[in-house]
């Protein structure tokens, strides 16, 4: 059963799950709460500072080295910031700003840390350096009362994931780095130490046994020897046969499972899956008992996996309903009884980054479970109470995990538009637009401002009301066969999105937005751009309504300011993200790229010019950002 990549994907980023074994999270920007108590290493001093709740909750009695009795929450989809410690009755214990602790592991700059897992009061974060042309990386141990740093696994090839406090250990996968074998490492933590030893898994035979198999279904922050523990065996593959592996050691093929399947969760009685045709058509998500091989089918749709808890299987139907819109319906499923209950209903709701509601952060314990959901404009985290698989009593705990700023100035509506092959239906152009609309609070000139900005919404759909002839050509506009066969080659996709709003010396208001267009290939191009406008008069700005030198001038200023970035990163030993191999090749680059009124952002202190992915770097490194002070640009602090 090799441990590939794309199991390892598909357990992180399709199952979403992480039921009762402690964080869930995937990738985000979100801030730390604006207004919760935090726990970071100090700056000034030797030991952190413990910054803690106001009136923390009382503590609960709990072996030592295990989470039992806690619950962490990680409520973020991009990347983990911040840390929430529950108690089970679900009152807040603590929370921890991860983000400096991160920072302060770094012995060099080329080094990366991501958090893993938490257990009395000791961080661990996996790190990542590429160094020599090759990828290392260890797991480390932070001490938060002492600021004590002490490595668990030192530098190696080894990848290291399902990390977990647990029964008294730190356990942990490790697999090879083409993955095609893995293991199971269990550690002890010496007393009044940071001290780790080796010890032995409780299951060290089975992972012998397995080491070379494909496993499939083990929930994200859940480690192994709490699988399966719990769930009493796991499923697994080698070739094209998928086996039962059973805690008692013994392994069973499993010959209803088909190689048809993904996001598996489950335990050693049943597995709830997504399942596609050879085509890679969706045919709906089903349960499976493992003994009879019958299925039950739970959904039409590919579903986002939640968990599965107490032989209950939680997950959430994403379905479109116009394009970039969705409805979300968190559902839950209970083997035993075969009951299928509907636990939330939730919608898209705009300028929040087409945030996922309840299924970010989604955290299961025995008897309650911890989501968020967006209120007023923000992010918070929810708590309810849980019991074979239905949610009461929810309540919001008012931590905000994230800021939406356009709500703290006004709201946002949304519009879409398509056209169609008059042949055979399938779309060829889609938009989706979001307008901000400015509360008259802020400006007498309100109504003027959103007029404005309502007509850029109107001229940016106007582009795709109708199919665009050319872009297809005459044949292609015609080609429904190839319409059907590649619907997504054929249909022309684009958005403009608010991502940010904010007033600049209480005299300026900018609306960042974003977008992303489509037309087939392998990827699409993201968009950015700038509304400004004077609060006092409603007008529109533009970077020349300030900046009255030379276009060659300004194209100077930019192009060394872009020339510094490039060197900085030789002066930090960090590889470069420039195509350009030389200094004086990044400055005329930049030069050439320049012009005036375009890929501006304003802000507080200066302006922030960008480049878009392929002008001076590939197209994973995304935009270039040079920040240049209105001192430099305009001779004065200020806008």
């Amino acid at each position: 059963m090799k441990k590939k990549l794309l199991c390892v994907a598909l357990s992180a980023v399709l199952a979403l799950s992480m039921a009762g074994c402690g964080l869930f999270g995937v990738k985000n920007d979100a801030p730390v709460p604006e207004n919760a108590p935090s726990k970071a290493p100090s700056e000034d001093t030797t030991k952190s500072e413990e910054a803690k709740t106001d009136e923390p909750a009382k503590e609960q009695e709990k072996k030592p080295f295990t989470n039992d009795g806690i619950i962490l929450v990680n409520p973020y989809r991009y990347n983990m910031t911040s840390l929430y410690v529950f108690n089970e009755d679900g009152s807040l214990a603590d929370t921890y700003d991860l983000e400096p602790i991160s920072e302060k592991l770094k012995e060099s700059e080329n080094e990366s840390y991501t958090y893993l897992t938490y257990c009395d009061g000791i961080f661990f974060f996996s790190g990542y350096k590429y160094e020599d042309g090759d990828s290392y990386k260890k797991l480390v141990a932070y001490d938060s009362a002492t600021d004590e740093i002490t490595d668990v696994i030192y530098w190696g090839s080894d990848n290291i994931y399902d990390v977990e406090a647990y029964d008294g250990k730190l356990t942990c996968s490790l697999s090879t780095s083409d993955y095609s074998s893995w293991t199971v490492k269990c550690f002890e933590k010496e007393e009044n130490s940071l001290t780790f030893r080796e010890a032995s898994p409780k299951y060290s035979d089975i992972y012998d046994q397995v080491s070379t198999y494909n496993v499939t279904n083990i929930e994200r922050g859940c480690s192994m020897e709490h699988f399966l523990d719990k769930n009493g065996g796991f499923i697994a593959s080698e070739g094209d046969k998928y086996y039962l592996v059973n805690a008692d050691g013994s392994i069973e093929e499993l010959t209803y499972l088909q190689d048809n399947f993904y996001s598996l969760q489950g335990n050693s009685k049943y597995a709830c899956f997504t399942e596609h045709d050879d085509s890679y058509k969706t045919m709906g998500t089903f349960c499976m008992d493992l003994s009879t091989g019958e299925k039950k089918k739970l959904s039409d749709l590919s579903v986002i996996t939640m968990g599965f808890e107490n032989g209950i299987f939680y997950f959430a139907e994403k379905e479109d309903t116009e394009f970039n819109v969705f409805d979300l319906t968190i559902k839950s499923y209970n083997t035993a009884t075969d009951e299928l209950n509907t636990l939330f209903e939730k919608k898209t709701v705009p300028a929040t980054e087409m945030f996922e509601s309840v299924v970010t952060g989604f955290t299961l314990s025995d008897n309650k479970v911890f989501y968020t959901d967006i209120d007023e404009g923000k992010a918070k985290i929810y708590c309810a109470d849980l019991a074979d698989g239905k949610v009461s009593n929810e309540t919001c705990t008012d931590l905000v995990t994230q800021t939406f700023t356009p709500y703290d100035y006004g709201t946002v509506e949304y519009r879409t538009v398509a056209s169609y092959c008059p042949n055979c239906g399938i779309p060829l152009t889609q938009a989706y637009a979001e307008t901000f609309v400015l509360d008259s609070k802020y400006s007498e000139h309100a109504d003027e401002i959103n007029a404005s900005l309502k007509e850029h919404s109107d001229n940016f759909l106007a582009e795709y009301e109708s199919p665009k002839e050319s872009w297809l050509g005459e044949d292609e506009m015609n080609n429904c066969e190839g319409h059907q066969e590649y619907p997504d080659q054929y249909d022309m996709t684009d958005t403009d999105q608010v991502e940010n709003v904010g007033i600049i010396d209480d005299h300026y208001l900018f609306i960042d937005t974003t977008g992303y267009w489509y037309g087939g290939g392998a990827h699409g191009m993201p968009s950015r751009g700038q509304h400004l406008f004077d609060l006092t008069t409603g007008k529109e700005l533009n970077l020349t309504d300030f900046y009255k030198g030379t276009l060659e001038d300004y194209k100077a200023l930019v192009a060394q300011k872009t020339k510094e970035d490039y060197e900085s990163y030789a002066s930090k030993g960090e590889v470069s993200p420039y195509f350009a191999e030389n200094s004086q090749e990044v400055y005329d680059t930049a030069y050439e790229s320049v012009q005036l009124d375009m890929n501006v952002y304003f802000r507080e202190d200066g302006i922030i010019y960008y480049f878009y992915p392929y002008e001076m770097g590939s197209y994973a490194d995304g935009f270039r950002d040079i920040f240049i002070s209105y001192k430099d640009l305009l001779g004065r602090d200020n806008l």
